[in-house]
């Protein structure tokens, strides 16, 4: 069976959630204030879902492109 195209968003969606593990647990640390801290936690999910949609949606591009889909 062939190695599926999305291989490289399942990896970034593992380096993803292991960063947002470590910004959790660092959170309190690194920015004051607890409404802050929310705002970081969720603008750094936000941009996770962002790469991860973006990079997904290109790689269907590209396999229609070149299956003439």
């Amino acid at each position: 069976m062939p190695a599926s195209p999305l291989n490289t968003v399942k990896l970034d969606l593992g380096v993803i959630l292991l960063l947002g593990v470590l910004l959790v647990l660092t959170v309190d640390r690194l920015v004051p204030g607890r409404v802050w801290q929310i705002v970081t936690l969720a603008g750094a999910g936000a941009l996770g879902a962002i790469w991860l949609i973006w990079r997904a949606r290109r790689i269907v591009a590209r396999q229609e492109r070149e299956n003439g889909a």
